[in-house]
């Protein structure tokens, strides 16, 4: 009836309330408390809990979202795939990669099937936390469960010798073989987000060739970049003192009718004014006639 659903409503806008003035690190008993109507609901509309879970996320609550989730679990309530999508997009706001990959493995311990935007979320995470390796084998397709620190109290194949492997720059090879042989045979496919966010990591980590590498996949599988991959892939170029490569990146940008932002002209200059000081200039005079402002650096 409308009555009861006016009733349910209200419920579900109280829990929220209360979770926020909880604050951003609450028992897990305060949040069962403040709950403890709300999961009866959920049982018979887990639809409440994805709103839930969706507003804490968006107020940047990744610890709450976290001990949401595990009450859910706890309590036996069915959690679906926007559950965890949501609790692990507010752990990527925050850059809690650790715990984005803890989430993205307990999917496969749920037996709860991972779709892009988890999966989008946990490599943006590692992004942000300089993590390029551990991206760069999220887009490779390898298990979260295989990427899990000892610290999360899970399975793990990257602890003790098998870490020392893992840091050998032949590995991220195989990775990246991964991507074009076997991810179309996966259930989910890199994303345009995902191939960004991974070109960011590996070009912040200064492992330009492998941000360059990425790149050329990401034309190959015939998706066409935005301003995010671009501009990552001009930034290694920088790092790797590419300028010819800079510049031709620049042109790729024009061809898919993307225009270059001060970032672009930015990490193009620093990449050319290391001997090739007349090119430099010609794109500070670009950069200017653009409208954009160069980088006092």
């Amino acid at each position: 009836s409308s009555g009861g659903s006016g009733a349910a409503s209200a419920a579900h806008a109280r829990g929220f309330e209360q979770l926020l003035a909880a604050g951003p690190c609450p028992r897990p008993s305060e949040v069962a408390a403040i709950l403890s109507e709300e999961l009866a609901l959920w049982s018979r509309n887990p639809r409440h809990a994805t709103v839930i879970l969706s507003g804490l996320a968006r107020r940047r609550l990744p610890h709450v979202a976290q001990v949401v989730l595990n009450l859910m679990l706890e309590s036996r309530v069915q959690t679906n795939v926007f559950h965890y999508g949501a609790a692990i997009s507010a752990c990527e706001k925050d850059s809690l990669w650790e715990a984005a990959l803890g989430l993205l493995s307990g999917m496969d311990e749920m037996s709860v099937p991972p779709n892009e935007v988890c999966c989008n979320a946990a490599i943006s995470a590692c992004e942000k936390a300089g993590q390029w390796q551990v991206a760069l084998l999220l887009l490779s397709g390898m298990p979260a469960k295989w990427l899990v620190l000892p610290s999360l109290h899970a399975p793990t194949a990257c602890s003790g010798s098998s870490r020392s492997a893992c840091e050998k720059a032949g590995q991220w090879r195989v990775a990246l073989s991964l991507m074009s042989d076997d991810m179309p045979a996966m259930r989910i496919l890199p994303t345009i987000i995902s191939y960004s966010a991974s070109i960011s990591a590996c070009a912040s980590g200064g492992h330009w060739r492998l941000a360059l590498e990425l790149f050329d996949q990401l034309l190959l599988s015939r998706m066409t970049p935005d301003d995010i991959s671009c501009n990552a892939a001009i930034t290694a170029c920088e790092k790797g003192g590419k300028w010819e490569l800079a510049l031709n990146l620049l042109g790729t940008m024009r061809q898919v009718r993307l225009a270059p932002d001060e970032i672009s002209y930015n990490a193009a200059i620093s990449a050319c004014e290391k001997g090739q000081w007349q090119l430099a200039c010609g794109l500070l005079e670009a950069l200017g006639e653009a409208g954009l402002t160069p980088s006092s650096v």
